[in-house]
Parts: C-alpha cells; sequence; structure tokens
C-alpha cells in the first residue's frame, strides 16, 4: 500500500503529473481503506490541476474537504477547489469555496492566501465596473489577465505593454 502511494508521489515530484494522476487514482481505487486516502485524493486533484483537467481536480478536491473535513489538508483542497472552478470560469463557486475556507479553517495559512484573494477579487470587480461605466476597457483587460494568470507579472507586464490597452482606451 505505501509503496503504491510512494511510487505516485515520487512521479509528481518529478513533474511527472499525467503519471502521478494515473498513480493516485490507481492507489485510491485500489486501497479504498487506507489511511492516505485524503491526501491521495489531494495529490490526484493537484496532479489533474497541473494537467489542466480542472474538472476532475475540483471533484477530488472537493471530496478531501467534504469527506475528511477534519484532515491536515482540507484547508488546501478547498484553496484548491476555488482555484478549480476559477479556471473552469465559474467565479461564483470559487468565491463560495473561499468563504467556506475563510469560515471553517480562519487561522488556516489557506484562509489567509483566501482573505487576499478574496479581497482583492472584491476590489477589482468595484473597480471594473467603475471602469467599465467610463468606457475603461483598459483596465478590464488587465484584471482578468491577472485573474486568470497563476503568475501575474508577466502578464501585467504584457498587458501594458500592448498597444491600445491604456486608461481610456477602448
Amino acid at each position: 500500500e505505501s509503496r503504491d502511494y510512494e511510487a505516485a508521489l515520487t512521479q509528481l515530484r518529478g513533474g511527472k503529473y499525467k503519471e502521478a494522476a494515473t498513480g493516485f487514482i490507481g492507489f485510491i481505487r485500489r486501497h479504498p481503506g487506507s489511511s492516505f486516502q485524503p491526501s491521495a485524493h489531494f495529490w490526484a486533484a493537484s496532479s489533474l490541476y497541473q494537467l489542466k483537467d480542472n474538472a476532475a481536480a475540483a471533484e477530488y478536491y472537493a471530496k478531501v474537504a467534504n469527506q475528511w473535513p477534519d484532515d491536515n489538508r482540507a484547508p488546501d483542497a478547498l484553496l484548491g477547489l476555488a482555484s478549480a472552478q476559477q479556471a473552469q470560469g465559474d467565479a461564483k463557486a470559487a468565491t463560495r469555496s473561499l468563504e467556506r475556507l475563510v469560515a471553517k479553517y480562519p487561522s488556516s495559512s489557506a484562509a489567509q492566501i483566501a482573505r487576499q484573494v478574496g479581497a482583492w477579487f472584491a476590489f477589482t470587480v468595484v473597480q471594473i465596473e467603475r471602469d467599465l461605466a467610463q468606457g475603461d476597457a483598459g483596465l478590464q483587460y488587465l484584471v482578468l489577465q491577472l485573474w486568470h494568470a497563476r503568475s501575474p507579472w508577466p502578464h501585467l507586464y504584457t498587458a501594458i505593454r500592448q498597444p491600445g490597452i491604456h486608461s481610456g482606451a477602448g
């Protein structure tokens, strides 16, 4: 049992996400009573997220959060769930997951990140609405690039450097 889990974990650490996902999903099926189930689900979700299979990642993250809410990975699973939901274009579900994370695990490091993301997201929604009312498409483009990017700074630079993407440009 532990050999199967460790083999999948080695694949994940090596950046072999497809092999890791296959390994963790196989482990989950072969060892349904294992104490490694919450971690195997979490790492399967993480591998699937890296492969951009966001729907499957969301399912595995949700299972960790729902079936093992007392597991130490549950807060991170909710954060991962929100990321997968956002990647699928479901900002409302992502916001609900962040709110659930902050309410259920307020002192976790994942909740600290969720608060920052949530505050940033709320600010940008207000900013977009204001700028759209003023006809500013540039900031909307910039915010959307930041929201969808894992590492926003290269996208920020690209957005600022693009011709016609400036405050007031439409």
